[in-house]
């Protein structure tokens, strides 16, 4: 051996361009491990394959994120029946069209609960504009969509109830009616007859005036009991608990039905619309 035959090279530059890639990646992986969803890239076969998914899967839907990388039709066993042929649907037309894929949708977690998940995914491709996979992200929306549901139930009660007032207004209106027209209608239809009948002669017999005297009156007693009713005075003036007992009062008298009533005096802080509405009600 005569000597060595060598060759240095200096790859400072290829170094630090790994020690960046590497620095990249373990950032890229901090991210996508801590932000509250699951991160994937799937095929574009008819599966969806799931080639990765980000660790988060487990807290979604219950598998260690190798268990459910090993099982290439997971997703879509995991797809709630009712909803899998929409959803299988969409994505087939994501495939084809290489457009933004995004759904809601139930699926079926290892416990078998079912839980609500928002899926958006992009097609990636390659540099020659080739489509290559799908990557994504789940939300679980369960709380959300759960929220949703007690609004809407919310809301069809309070149509029923708004439907029920109105009802409860037009039997009002009626029971209003009714009572002018039985009361002082008619005592006041009375005294018009009466009047009519004696109209020629030139004065009243008594019984005929005191007959009409009744009558007004009780056309006046009526009417101020229905005024009574529709605005009580006292509860404006005396307070919730004594028109209360006013109005049960009346009841047990022109009704002759016996009602039990207790104040226990505590002090009763409520505003003026409730305590019309509390009235109402009794």
């Amino acid at each position: 051996p005569l000597g060595i035959l060598g060759v240095t090279r200096d790859i400072n530059q290829r170094r630090l361009a790994e020690e960046r890639l590497r620095h990249s990646e373990k950032k890229y992986r901090t991210l996508v491990e801590q932000i509250p969803a699951v991160t994937y890239t799937a095929t574009l076969d008819e599966a969806s394959t799931t080639i990765y998914v980000s660790p988060q899967i487990k807290n979604m839907l219950g598998y260690f994120q190798e268990d459910y990388i090993a099982d290439p039709d997971i997703w879509r066993k995991r797809l709630h029946p009712g909803d899998r042929e929409r959803v299988l649907a969409e994505v087939a037309q994501c495939h084809v069209t290489k457009k933004p894929f995004k759904s809601e949708y139930r699926m079926i977690t290892q416990e078998g609960k079912e839980i609500w998940v928002r899926d958006e995914a992009l097609v990636v491709k390659d540099d020659q504009g080739n489509p290559m996979s799908l990557q994504g992200v789940m939300f679980d929306i369960t709380a959300q969509k759960k929220a949703e549901e007690q609004l809407l139930s919310y809301q069809k009660r309070l149509r029923t109830l708004a439907s029920e007032l109105s009802s409860t207004e037009e039997q009002e209106r009626r029971r209003i009616a009714g009572d002018l027209h039985d009361g002082v209608s008619h005592y006041l239809s009375l005294c018009s007859q009466k009047l009519k009948m004696h109209r020629q002669e030139k004065s009243l017999r008594p019984e005929t005036l005191e007959e009409l005297i009744r009558l007004l009156d009780q056309a006046i007693s009526d009417t101020r009991s229905l005024i009574t009713e529709l605005s009580p005075p006292e509860l404006y003036i005396l307070g919730l608990e004594a028109a209360l007992e006013g109005l049960i009062n009346r009841f047990q008298k022109n009704y002759k039905i016996q009602v039990f009533y207790e104040n226990d005096l505590k002090p009763k802080p409520l505003s003026g619309e409730i305590k019309v509405f509390l009235y109402r009600a009794v």
